[in-house]
């Protein structure tokens, strides 16, 4: 499922503008919080189209992502990025496979 989910996720640049630069189409989804991250890998406030050239600035240290986003959305990025999946999962009473079922939804439901 995770890898269906990575393509998916990509999926959501297609015909979208860069988010940083705002004039180039995006070519890549930026995740905010690194994909090493399992709650936020495939959540939507962690996830930002941008261009080839705005993704690799961001990534070199060139450009500060925080600067771009939302500050509600950072600030609920920054609540969440050291929870346990773990807990979360148990506190929702869901399997990760369910989880990623439902992430699967929420993307699919854009893509349309």
């Amino acid at each position: 499922m995770s890898k269906e989910l990575d393509r998916l996720v990509q999926m959501l640049s297609h015909n979208q503008r860069c988010h940083i630069c705002k004039v180039a189409p995006s070519s890549a989804i930026h995740h905010i919080i690194t994909r090493g991250n399992p709650l936020l890998r495939y959540e939507l406030p962690n996830l930002l189209p941008v261009c080839e050239s705005c993704h690799r600035a961001i990534h070199d240290g060139k450009i500060n992502q925080e600067d771009y986003i939302n500050p509600a959305r950072w600030q609920w990025l920054q609540e969440n990025k050291n929870k346990s999946f773990k807990d979360y999962l148990l506190g929702l009473g869901l399997t990760r496979k369910e989880y990623e079922s439902q992430c699967k939804k929420k993307i699919i439901s854009l893509l349309r």
